[in-house]
C-alpha cells in the first residue's frame, strides 16, 4: 500500500471566483468520512495524504488489482449549491489536483445538491475504442474590437491548469515583458507589441481554442502558442 496527495481547490465562474470558508468533507469509497477542512481565502484546503495501491501496479500491464484509490469530496458553502465529486483518483507517490466548481443558489428556488461522477482511468479498459467526437465547424466572430478582458489558461492547452480573466492591456504588457528586453530600440519594441497583439486577437476572434471545445482564449505558454 502506498500514499498519494490530494490538492483540492473550490472555485466558481470557471476559476474567476475563489470560495473561502467552504466546508470540504473527504470520504473513502465505502462512505467513511476521513477528513474535514474549511477552505482558505484562495479556496484551498491543506494537501491531504490518502492511501493508494502501490505504484508498482501502474507499471504492471497484467495487474488485476486496482491501480489507484477513489475518494469522494463533498463541498458545502453558504450561498452555493452543495456539490459532491465522486471518483477522485489518488495514485501512489503522485499529487492529484482536483478543482471543484460550485454554482450559486438562486433566490426563490430549491437548492438541490449537485453531483459530479468522475469516470475511471482510460487504461482501466484499454481495448475500448476512442469515442468519436463530432467535428466542430470553425467560425470567425463578425467584428474585431479591442476586448477589455481575455481568458488565459495557465498551462499547456491539453493539460489541466486554472484559467484567469485578466485585462487585455495587462496581458499584452506581461507577454511583451516576457518576450523582449526593454533595452531594445523603441522601433523594435513597437514592432513586437504589434506582433503580440495581432496574434492574441487572432486567437480570440478566430476562436482558435474555443472551437476545440476549450473554455479559454489563449494560453500563457507563448512559445507553444507561437509554434501553433
Amino acid at each position: 500500500m502506498g500514499v498519494g496527495i490530494l490538492h483540492l481547490q473550490v472555485v466558481a465562474a470557471e476559476g474567476a471566483v475563489l470560495i473561502g470558508g467552504a466546508r470540504v468533507i473527504i470520504s473513502d469509497e465505502h462512505g467513511r468520512v476521513l477528513h474535514e477542512y474549511t477552505t482558505d481565502a484562495t479556496g484551498h484546503i491543506p494537501d491531504i495524504e490518502l492511501a493508494a495501491p502501490s505504484i508498482a501496479l501502474t507499471e504492471d500491464p497484467h495487474a488485476q488489482s486496482p491501480r489507484y484509490a477513489v475518494y469522494t469530496a463533498q463541498v458545502l458553502a453558504e450561498g452555493w449549491r452543495p456539490m459532491t465529486y465522486n471518483g477522485i483518483m489518488i495514485f501512489d507517490q503522485s499529487t492529484s489536483i482536483q478543482v471543484i466548481e460550485l454554482h450559486p443558489e438562486i433566490e426563490g428556488e430549491e437548492s438541490n445538491p449537485e453531483f459530479m461522477e468522475i469516470a475511471g482511468h482510460a487504461l482501466d479498459n484499454p481495448t475500448m475504442p476512442e469515442p468519436q467526437i463530432e467535428p466542430i465547424l470553425p467560425r470567425i466572430l463578425s467584428e474585431v474590437i479591442m476586448p477589455n478582458f481575455i481568458t488565459v489558461h495557465l498551462g499547456r492547452p491539453e493539460n489541466w491548469a486554472p484559467n484567469v480573466r485578466v485585462p487585455f492591456v495587462d496581458y499584452i504588457k506581461n507577454v511583451t515583458s516576457h518576450e523582449i528586453f526593454d533595452t531594445w530600440p523603441e522601433e523594435a519594441i513597437i514592432a513586437n507589441v504589434w506582433c503580440i497583439t495581432s496574434l492574441t486577437l487572432n486567437r480570440i476572434f478566430t476562436e482558435f481554442y474555443r472551437k476545440q471545445g476549450r473554455n479559454f482564449d489563449i494560453t500563457n505558454h507563448t512559445d507553444y502558442v507561437r509554434k501553433r
